[in-house]
């Protein structure tokens, strides 16, 4: 399953994002609805959004897309966050 901006990905966007290189990332995997080291992983998002975009990241959006495609009901999904301009 693929989302951007929390709607379903077309294949024609998901090129369209495999040929854009400038972006940063983070994969986490969920277990049961959590996260270890949560926390880290959307400090560095913030962090390098601001350092390469010089823009501000809600953390809260980025924890409600992770929440509703990573249920606590799924025992084990791996996310991966892709922020790009």
């Amino acid at each position: 399953m693929a989302e951007l901006n929390g709607h379903p990905v077309t294949t024609g966007e998901l090129q369209t994002l495999a040929l854009t290189n400038y972006g940063h990332f983070t994969t986490m995997r969920v277990r049961h609805g959590r996260v270890r080291g949560l926390a880290l992983h959307l400090r560095r998002l913030t962090d390098d959004s601001r350092a390469l975009f010089d823009a501000d990241l809600d953390p809260d959006r980025v924890r409600a897309f992770a929440r509703r495609l990573a249920p606590v009901t799924a025992p084990d999904v791996v996310l991966r966050v892709t922020l790009f301009d």
